[in-house]
């Protein structure tokens, strides 16, 4: 059973388990003041914390990812863009949180569908979350193509990160590509490889009839963030095909 603690303010549950994309999704029904820190939650330093909390039964109502700090001598602030419209989960343990160093900024991953994880970066700035934009790494690799959106759909996605500084990270980025083979590969330059064998009857491609098939999509990106909070790719090559 893990370790609550308690404060005036809110009741942080420390979880130590991360969800996996294509597990079932997870629920909690939290108290009245009681959040639950997400995998890897607390920020160096031990002064804020990354925690999750819902209303109602299993939380359907109202969950949000929220920054506290220690000893709850402040309330907590909710995280913009992980809210109820946003997650498949409700437990803190299916979400991780990576801080950079100084603890200026932290990246959030968690599930948006079943097999498919979202990222969000944030720059901690007053005690206050503030939501800074992330590149597409799929959409640049595929630049200026002329795919339309029913040439493929992402099956499966991850996205790992790993901070080289305070305000340099890289990302590990891997999709699962259904689709058009003839369209997808080239227009992905080599960051995607063919997986055969993991459809016995594929469905013929909408654009011009011939059968579809899953294509692997890998990348690994350097990326800088500026001092006004924005991210800049540094360095983008293919990743690691499994």
């Amino acid at each position: 059973m893990p370790r609550r603690l308690r404060s005036c303010a809110a009741a942080v549950l420390l979880l130590a388990t991360a969800i996996q994309p294509g597990e079932a999704t997870t629920a909690y029904t939290y108290g009245p003041r009681e959040y639950a820190a997400v995998i890897d939650g607390r920020a160096p330093g031990g002064r804020m914390t990354i925690a999750a909390h819902g209303k109602g039964e299993d939380s359907a109502d109202d969950f949000h990812l929220y920054l506290t700090t220690a000893h709850g001598r402040r309330k907590p602030i909710p995280l913009p863009g992980i809210g109820p419209d946003e997650t498949f989960d409700h437990g803190g343990q299916s979400y991780r949180a990576s801080w950079s160093p100084d603890a200026h900024r932290v990246a959030v991953t968690f599930r948006i569908e079943r097999h498919v994880l979202a990222l969000r970066l944030y720059a901690i700035r007053h005690g206050r979350p503030q939501r800074i934009d992330m590149p597409d790494i799929l959409r640049t690799v595929l630049g200026q193509t002329s795919l339309a959106a029913d040439d493929f759909d992402i099956r499966t996605g991850t996205t790992v990160v790993t901070w080289l500084g305070p305000t340099r990270f890289r990302l590990d980025e891997r999709r699962l590509l259904h689709g058009d083979p003839a369209v997808l590969l080239p227009a992905l330059h080599g960051f995607g490889r063919r997986q055969p064998g993991r459809e016995p009857a594929p469905p013929a491609s909408p654009r011009n009839g011939e059968p579809t098939a899953f294509i692997a999509f890998a990348a690994t990106v350097v990326c800088r963030v500026s001092p006004r909070e924005r991210v800049r790719i540094e360095r983008l090559k293919a990743g690691h095909f499994e």
